[in-house]
């Protein structure tokens, strides 16, 4: 039987999970198609990989400002 997961509302929604390795920290997980992460750790850790230093020279721009 293949793996599912059951979400409980007026009806029983299946959702076919897939095996899947995840970007960041190379870990297996089964998941829906559209999930691409094994948890929100690592989506955050994706996200400040990708935008950490904007976001740092952002702030030092603003404390600079408040002086």
């Amino acid at each position: 039987m293949d793996r599912v997961r059951e979400i409980k509302l007026q009806f029983t929604r299946r959702i076919p999970l897939m095996d899947k390795v995840c970007p960041v920290c190379g870990a297996t997980f089964a998941g829906p198609s559209q999930r691409k992460y094994c948890s929100d750790r690592c989506v955050n850790r994706r996200d400040w990989a990708e935008h950490g230093a904007d976001r740092n020279a952002r702030r030092r721009a603003k404390r600079e400002q408040a002086r």
